[in-house]
């Protein structure tokens, strides 16, 4: 069942990963001119509000968890900014290479190489080794040459 929603969740993520930069290249943003800082504001503001809807269902991480505690109470976890600023400078980043590259180019490269960024920190830095070796790195090898070629 965990396996099932982990694949289900990662699912979700890319959708919606592959999705958030759509708003931008809107005909009625482009006709603003915003500067891709001041969208990206925006999309900040929208984040930290849609966090929020969340709330109701953490009573339910324990499901997801397997474990008991989960969810039973909120605790702030100082070393999360630390990936909150990930997250806008990467946002920051995205908007502005869409800016100059384009949505297909800018994404395609960002996803390829965040691939290979997860990946290197799953093995070097939490020890989660893949199955396979050679058909990890040979599924590297093949996306890296994917966004030499974009």
């Amino acid at each position: 069942m965990l396996t099932f929603a982990g694949f289900l969740f990662a699912a979700i993520s890319a959708v919606f990963n592959g999705s958030f930069i759509v708003p931008f290249k809107t005909q009625r943003v482009c006709e603003l001119h915003l500067a891709p800082i001041i969208f990206q504001l925006y999309v900040t503001i929208g984040v930290f509000f849609s966090c929020w809807l969340v709330v109701p269902f953490l009573s339910y991480n324990s499901v997801v968890a397997d474990t008991e505690n989960a969810g039973t109470s909120f605790e702030f976890s100082p070393i999360a900014t630390i990936g909150g600023a990930c997250f806008v400078v990467s946002i920051v980043a995205s908007f502005n290479a869409v800016e100059l590259i384009g949505l297909a180019v800018g994404q395609g490269i960002w996803s390829g190489v965040a691939l290979c960024v997860s990946f290197l920190w799953g093995v070097f830095g939490f020890g989660e080794y893949p199955k396979s070796w050679l058909l990890s790195l040979s599924g590297l090898v093949l996306l890296l040459a994917g966004v030499v070629c974009i």
